[in-house]
């Protein structure tokens, strides 16, 4: 029996439907794209007030992780907020960081990160067998369109979480109900435990598949919950098979 044909009885065998995937660090490394132009600005602001560039950029990353912990994500405009503490603590012009984090941002939100080894293999895969694909995201709207165009899924619907806020159950909910299919109909996956499993274990979802996540932060509270897990998405398929089939 070939992959397809397994992966379609494990469908079969749970009922399921639909699947939902995360997409930063699950389907595409973007963290060049964000950490990149962070380390520009850090650069710029350590030779501005004659500091180490090691020193600005744990500052900003300490700031960086704590407004994550906060809301699951940095929405765009607290990155001005981030930058003005600098600025304060380091005595800098105020209006010249501003204007770094400014274009900062623009360098963020108009780059389109690649995807990972397998990504268009494993998406192809479950299409083929069935399952309506989608992906649920912390990442904004304008530059999801951008990601979805330039990666040729404009096909595929993006449920978009606010950055304003955590990740949770209420955009995995949201998934289930525009879908018009039951909890125990989808699969979810990603690589953040609050954000993907917890979450999806909160809107009722109990098939879910983590991907090992690259940052400790990424594992929140998880505290040993056995759940098949994957090092990357080029996997997912035969854990769908081993573990549910």
């Amino acid at each position: 029996m070939g992959q397809i044909e397994e992966l379609r009885r494990a469908i079969n065998k749970n009922g399921w439907r639909g699947i939902g995937m995360d997409i930063d660090h699950t389907i595409c490394d973007s963290g060049p794209v964000w950490d990149v132009p962070m380390q520009q600005l850090c650069e710029k602001v350590a030779r501005e007030c004659g500091v180490s560039d090691e020193e600005i950029w744990r500052q900003w990353r300490n700031m960086n992780d704590a407004m994550y912990l906060t809301t699951g994500g940095v929405h765009p405009r607290k990155y001005h907020l981030m930058a003005s503490k600098i600025a304060h603590d380091y005595n800098l012009d105020p209006g010249q960081t501003r204007q770094w984090a400014g274009e900062m941002r623009r360098k963020i939100y108009t780059a389109v990160p690649d995807l990972y080894p397998g990504t268009r293999e494993t998406i192809a895969t479950l299409k083929e067998a069935g399952l309506q694909q989608v992906f649920v995201t912390h990442a904004p709207p304008g530059l999801n369109k951008l990601r979805m165009k330039t990666w040729g899924f404009e096909n595929t619907r993006v449920f978009s979480e606010s950055t304003l806020r955590k990740k949770d159950y209420r955009v995995w909910a949201q998934v289930i109900s525009s879908l018009n299919i039951f909890p125990w109909e989808m699969v979810a996956v990603g690589d953040s435990w609050p954000g993907d499993m917890q979450a999806a274990r909160d809107a009722g979802i109990e098939a879910r598949v983590w991907v090992k996540p690259k940052w400790e932060i990424l594992r929140g509270d998880y505290a040993g919950e056995k759940v098949p897990t994957i090092e990357h998405i080029g996997q997912l398929v035969q854990a769908i098979i081993d573990c549910f089939g």
